[in-house]
């Protein structure tokens, strides 16, 4: 699991935690990059996790998405073959 405290890269000089978790709106499901509150709802998000933007879709994604995606992915089958006798 990576570092997530103050020393990894996940921070830098002046960077708040704050600015790199995603907040989901508990009543819309909107999420948010670095935004506490959903204007629209006029209520508190949820904390996520630590994050950014998607390079495709611009849209806020937690390491904790990643990671689940990493466990139910599924990988082909291994080819197993029989060692020759020797």
């Amino acid at each position: 699991m990576p570092s997530t405290g103050r020393n990894s890269p996940w921070f830098s000089a002046g960077r708040r935690r704050s600015e790199v978790t995603v907040y989901e709106c508990t009543e819309c499901e909107t999420r948010y990059l670095g935004e506490q509150w959903c204007a629209e709802c006029v209520r508190p998000c949820r904390r996520v996790g630590l994050g950014g933007l998607c390079p495709h879709c611009e849209e806020p994604v937690a390491v904790p998405d990643l990671r689940h995606l990493d466990d139910t992915a599924t990988l082909p089958a291994p080819e197993v073959t029989a060692m020759p006798p020797g």
